[in-house]
């Protein structure tokens, strides 16, 4: 087994956070508050830095239930079917 180091639940200047990329982690998510603008920005400053740094996609979805951490999401999805108890459909 190898070990990865990952950060899987990170906000960016696209929404609270203040995410930078230089952090010794093999793995990140980026998962903003209800927005996945920050994306393509992480991208290419990995790209642009020659990091050997993997980005998961997710977002973070503020719902009348909670929050819900969503990796591998590449665009917002529809919430307003949402039901809490089986997030499945996204």
């Amino acid at each position: 087994m190898k070990f990865i180091r990952a950060e899987l639940h990170n906000h960016s200047t696209e929404s609270d956070g203040a995410l930078s990329v230089e952090k010794n982690f093999g793995v990140l998510a980026l998962t903003d508050h209800n927005t996945t603008s920050g994306h393509a920005k992480a991208y290419d400053a990995i790209r642009r830095a020659g990091y050997a740094l993997a980005l998961l996609p997710g977002v973070e979805i503020t719902t009348f239930f909670g929050h819900i951490l969503a990796l591998g999401l590449v665009q917002m999805p529809d919430i307003t079917t949402l039901d809490p108890r089986a997030p499945e459909p996204f």
